[in-house]
């Protein structure tokens, strides 16, 4: 999904856009049904939904062009050419479309909450969020609409309510994915906003006593015992939802976000799942032999965007990276730029008494334009 999640998106990683699913045709207002089609216009029309099905997204935004531009007072048309345009990566061209859809059909939500995802694509924040508004005020229940407020929360590091819209978005489509994996992202970085603000609230400092430690981990833990439960219930359905699709290519991404969120959801100083550890807990720590600079996207230099990212990531006894998570983000690309060159580090793996591990480490990438 582009330039959210993803990690969010993300981050995320982008899954096909949440407006980009096949949708039934809408009920033709008058203006449409004023036109004629023929069955052969029809069948012409249903080819080029099946190119853009099938992910023929070059030759679907062809033919679809060819049919809006004859038929231009059909809703569907302009409707599946603004699809096949988002899914081609050409957000201009899909905004351009689902307008031209709004016109024949101004009521209808599905093409709103697409452009509210065009202009977000955009960077476009107050646009994509009227129209998402929109949207929803129409069709309450409009899952996409749901996702693009979550994704405009989400950027704004406003993670709570970012999960709180997703949820919304997975209530109304359960089979949505890409509102599952933000959903996941947002509660990520929803507990560990609220591990550091107990954390202030009751320092350990390192002459605190035994039992004093004792106490004030139990009062942190009023407060984040019920986000560990959430990880770990989004966990199980993440896994449920990954297993019943063995052969999706999302399926690797979305156990690797249910890893995550089990490890997350563990209470400090309690043992993580299978090999992993801390660096506290290791006989060598993990040696990082080669890390490639993300450098800059074009976006974040036209607007001199500076700054720190920091990953939280599992140097993997297996040589992989994995299950990173933005703890401190940076806007226009340079997040996901930074977990993209974290993928490609290089490392040792920690060992304990010789037997190669999975460590935890933060990773920090500092953006700077002199």
């Amino acid at each position: 999904m582009p330039r959210t999640l993803t990690l969010l998106l993300l981050l995320s990683s982008l899954a096909a856009p949440p407006c980009a699913r096949a949708a039934p045709h809408a009920r033709q207002t008058p203006a449409a049904a004023s036109q004629q089609t023929t069955p052969q216009a029809d069948e012409e029309l249903e080819g080029a939904r099946r190119l853009l099905a099938q992910g023929e997204t070059t030759a679907a935004v062809a033919a679809l062009k060819r049919i809006a531009e004859r038929r231009k007072t059909d809703g569907d048309a302009w409707y599946y050419l603004a699809l096949a345009s988002t899914r081609a990566g050409k957000p201009k061209d899909a905004r351009k479309a689902f307008e031209r859809a709004l016109k024949v059909r101004p009521d209808s939500a599905q093409a709103r909450a697409g452009l509210a995802y065009a202009l977000l694509l955009l960077d476009k924040p107050r646009d994509a969020e009227r129209e998402a508004g929109r949207a929803l005020a129409s069709a309450p229940q409009q899952a996409e609409a749901h996702y693009v407020v979550a994704a405009l929360r989400f950027r704004e590091d406003k993670f709570s309510e970012s999960l709180n819209a997703a949820e919304a978005a997975l209530r109304a489509s359960p089979e949505f994915h890409a509102a599952l994996r933000l959903a996941a992202d947002a509660l990520i970085n929803a507990h560990y906003d609220e591990l550091l603000r107990q954390a202030r609230r009751y320092p350990i400092g390192p002459g605190t006593g035994k039992d004093e430690v004792k106490l004030l981990t139990e009062k942190r833990e009023i407060t984040l015992a019920p986000f560990r439960s959430r990880m770990r219930d989004l966990a199980e359905r993440i896994e449920a939802f990954a297993a019943a699709r063995p052969g999706d290519p999302e399926t690797a991404t979305l156990r690797e976000q249910a890893s995550t969120l089990r490890i997350a959801s563990h209470k400090p100083g309690e043992r993580s799942p299978g090999d992993l550890h801390s660096a506290a807990d290791v006989t060598t720590r993990a040696i990082i032999t080669f890390k490639p600079e993300p450098g800059y996207s074009e976006e974040a230099r036209r607007k001199n965007v500076q700054g720190n990212v920091r990953l939280r990531a599992v140097l993997g006894s297996d040589g992989s990276v994995r299950n990173i998570v933005a703890i401190k983000r940076l806007p226009n690309g340079l997040t996901e730029k930074s977990v993209e060159a974290a993928r490609k580090i290089k490392f040792t793996p920690a060992t304990i008494g010789g037997r190669p591990v999975s460590q935890v480490v933060v990773l920090e990438y500092n953006f700077n334009i002199y």
